[in-house]
Formats: structure tokens, C-alpha cells, sequence
């Protein structure tokens, strides 16, 4: 075998080992970002139906468990509710006059009261089940913005989602996810998922190989039958 030969060989095996190796990252990627490790889907129960607005989710928790998370609904009559463990409760109307634009939290504390802040730029606070107005409050309140999360999941749905609500919060070696959805219907569920670095690199690692093996089978498969096809071609 001539220096040529062995040169087109090298550059051959290692075309294949890079190609599968690139083609067996990208599957595994796609794999890792749509399905691994898979969604947990979790029903929330209810006797409502008109359910139209999630309000504010104030999140008890930054791992992937919504066990104590509260969230605050809005209803086709407009009334609002706190739903905690399945259970839905309504909270007071406002006084006369006062719509509901956003709903926060006084501070961080588990404990903190709910803050309103309605379309004419007041500010109410809910003491012992009573609406109390704040003024002059110069500090921010508290409370992640509500961001839409129903496209999270990346796969198909048959049930109309009228509203969602998510969040991520991102750990050192892992992202927790969240999303609240509400349905047409007024039922309400919530996706969970933990992705973590350990699970990436594995599945990197697998799918990388997997790549090589099935392009180098098919590759050396593919040459071998070129000169097989060649020495019948010689022969004849």
C-alpha cells in the first residue's frame, strides 16, 4: 500500500469518526432539550371552570416541586382565587371603583402579605382577609414576572391553553422549570422538569458514540462495496 493510499485512508476514518462524533452531539442535544430527562405532569384539581388569568404564582420553592406554591387566578366573573394544595379560596373585592392590574408580594418573606396594584396606580395589601391602602411606598415589591411558558414542554398539545405561567431558576449544576398552565376548560396543571449537567455530559457522551459506531458501520460498509463493485468491474 502506497503513502497515497494510506493517506486517503487516515483522512477517510477520521471523516467518519468526526461526522458520526458532530452528528451523534446534535441528536443528543435535540434529545437532552425536548425529552431528557422527561416532563412530570402534575393535575391540579378544581370545581371551577372559568378560570381565565393566572394573576401571580408566588413560588415557595426553587427545585422543581410545587407542593407550596400559591397561585392566584382570575375568573370569567372576575373574582379572584388562592389555590394552595387544591384547594381554592376567594379573596375580597376590592373597594368599589379599584380593577386589579398586578398582583405581588410586600417582600420575600413566606409570611409577607399580598399586594395589589390596580389600573389607577393604587396600592392595597391584604391584612387578616381586609384590603388595606399603602401610600408613599417607595420599595420595590416582590414577585417574578409572570412569563408565558405553555411552548416549554416542546411537544404537541390537543387542549386549548388559555394562559400559563413559568419559571427557572438556574442552580449551579442544574435549571429547575416550572409552568403553570390553565386550560380552556378551567382545569389547571403544572410541568416540572430538573435538567442537570451529569444527565447532559452522559447523554453527550452516548449519543457521540452511537454517532460513530453508526457512520463508521455505514461508511466502511458503503467503501467496501465500491471495491467489491471494482474487482467485479477488473474481472470482467
Amino acid at each position: 500500500m502506497n503513502f497515497r493510499s494510506v493517506l486517503l485512508n487516515i483522512l477517510f476514518r477520521g471523516t467518519l469518526i468526526a461526522g458520526g462524533g458532530l452528528l451523534g452531539l446534535a441528536v443528543g442535544i435535540f434529545f437532552y432539550d425536548f425529552f431528557l430527562p422527561p416532563w412530570k405532569t402534575l393535575e391540579i384539581q378544581s370545581t371551577h371552570t372559568d378560570g381565565v388569568d393566572i394573576l401571580f404564582v408566588d413560588y415557595h420553592s426553587t427545585e422543581d416541586d410545587p407542593t407550596d406554591d400559591i397561585l392566584y387566578i382570575q375568573t370569567q366573573s372576575g373574582n379572584i382565587y388562592s389555590v394552595f394544595h387544591n384547594e381554592w379560596l376567594p379573596i375580597p373585592s376590592l373597594p368599589s371603583g379599584n380593577v386589579i392590574s398586578e398582583i405581588k408580594k410586600r417582600d420575600g418573606y413566606a409570611d409577607s402579605p399580598i399586594v395589589v396594584i390596580t389600573t389607577q396606580n393604587k396600592v392595597f395589601q391584604l391584612i387578616n382577609n381586609k384590603w388595606e391602602m399603602l401610600e408613599d411606598h417607595k420599595e420595590p415589591f416582590w414577585g417574578r414576572e409572570p412569563k408565558q411558558c405553555s411552548d416549554w414542554r416542546k411537544r404537541l398539545s390537543f387542549r386549548k391553553i388559555i394562559d400559563s405561567s413559568g419559571v427557572s431558576f438556574a442552580h449551579a449544576l442544574a435549571d429547575s422549570t416550572k409552568c403553570y398552565v390553565l386550560f380552556d376548560n378551567g382545569d389547571l396543571e403544572v410541568w416540572t422538569r430538573t435538567q442537570d449537567a451529569f444527565t447532559l455530559m452522559g447523554t453527550l457522551g452516548v449519543s457521540a458514540l452511537t454517532g460513530i459506531i453508526a457512520v463508521g458501520t455505514i461508511g466502511f460498509r458503503m467503501k467496501r462495496s465500491k471495491q467489491d463493485l471494482d474487482k467485479s468491474r477488473n474481472l470482467s
